[in-house]
């Protein structure tokens, strides 16, 4: 079992269903991988509405926000 779990929203389902198989895979094993280290640094930082940090990594053609 993994130290941590990743929740994804809703949406991440739809989008991850639409993919072809080795995207999804792709994807999914980035998931396992922040499971694995949630707390690493992402490529940049962006903020949200009340200014926390948000990680944001770029994994191929996509994009990921935690």
């Amino acid at each position: 079992m993994l130290p941590y779990r990743v929740f994804i929203a809703a949406e991440v389902i739809g989008f991850l269903k639409s993919c072809r198989r080795q995207e999804r895979l792709h994807v999914t094993r980035w998931f396992d991988e922040l499971a694995n280290n949630p707390f690493r640094v992402g490529d940049y930082v962006e903020r949200d509405e009340i200014g926390r940090p948000i990680q944001v990594v770029i994994n191929g053609k996509y994009a990921a926000f935690f």
